[in-house]
């Protein structure tokens, strides 16, 4: 049997005094590892299981224990998916990766603009000092920065150049339309 390959250039050999955990063992890493967790087990470490338990003089059925392995396995696997997603769920860790820096940058810039150039009823949104802004949960700063930044741009398309301006996916992190429309290009034409 033709030893399995791990990707560049690398085999690994296994070898034990049992041919068949040897077989059942190339074969596993033929299927891989990962569909392994999947639910994927070889037939050969069923066959061992199962001679196993004919050995001890069990009446067990290698079937039945493959399938509470999977179960158990699949409880890892979402067990590490759980403990993942609450890693970067219920911590700003999701707002870090997202661009929370840009968010905190563009805030600023916003804010510094100030509301003179937009509509009135904005002008409550600036009451707020700054540095107690920038203390909000990014949640908050999503919010005010969506509609600030949305206003500015429907009455100041151009006003600002950030991150948020041609980031596609930092826009719609936000909740702002894909990309900013801009105006169709017009070249300079000399009469000759």
């Amino acid at each position: 049997m033709t030893p399995p390959s791990f990707g560049m250039n690398s085999v690994i050999y296994i070898y034990t005094d049992e041919h068949e955990i040897n077989e059942a063992i190339t074969s596993q890493l033929n299927i891989t590892w990962f569909h392994f967790l999947s639910g994927f087990i070889s037939h050969h470490i069923i066959k061992i299981q199962s001679l196993h338990y004919t050995a001890q003089g069990s009446r067990r059925s290698a079937n039945s224990w493959a399938s509470s392995l999977i179960k158990k396995l699949w409880n890892i696997v979402h067990q590490i998916w759980l403990h993942r997603n609450a890693n970067l769920h219920d911590s700003d860790t999701i707002n870090t990766l997202s661009g929370k820096d840009s968010l905190l940058e563009s805030v600023t810039t916003e804010y510094t603009l100030g509301y003179n150039d937009l509509p009135h009823v904005y002008s409550s949104f600036f009451h707020l000092p700054l540095s107690s802004l920038l203390q909000k949960s990014s949640k908050y700063l999503k919010q005010w920065f969506l509609l600030i930044r949305s206003a500015r741009e429907a009455h100041q398309p151009f006003a600002v150049n950030d991150a948020f301006s041609i980031n596609g996916p930092l826009r719609t992190w936000i909740g702002l339309t894909s990309y900013l429309k801009l105006p169709p290009f017009q070249f300079p034409f000399r009469n000759i």
